[in-house]
């Protein structure tokens, strides 16, 4: 099976002393790893989470804060992409119900689909 036992986190690192500051750490172990994540022009990360199968949230995180500035669910979330103009968020995913878990169904393989979600951002 898929399962997936993690904490997300974004850790921020001081590129010159290399030293560990500010980070944020997911609630729960089935929320999975950081698949993607990308820096906003305005300061903060976006990230895409994914575990547990049909767990996944987009998260925007401001380092130095202590929880998100926004989060939302978003099954299986696996790639994030800004928009060169910072307005526009791309979000991949693997749809809920994926059957791409390796197992067929008699003869048949079921087929899956990877939904992408746009987002204005503003």
């Amino acid at each position: 099976g898929g399962f997936v036992q993690a904490f997300p986190l974004l850790q921020a690192i001081d590129w010159k002393t290399g030293k560990s500051g500010a980070s944020w750490k997911g609630a729960t172990d089935n929320e999975g790893f950081i698949h993607d994540v990308g820096l906003h022009p305005d300061g903060y990360l976006y990230a895409a989470t994914s575990g547990q199968p049909g767990i996944g949230s987009l998260v925007f995180w401001k380092p130095g804060e202590a929880q998100p500035l926004f989060r939302t669910s978003i099954p299986n979330c696996h790639s994030v992409d800004l928009h060169p103009s910072g307005q526009y968020l791309a979000v991949a995913s693997t749809n809920a119900n994926s059957s791409g878990n390796g197992r067929a169904k008699g003869k048949e393989y079921p087929r899956n689909y990877s939904p992408i979600q746009f987002w204005t951002m503003g």
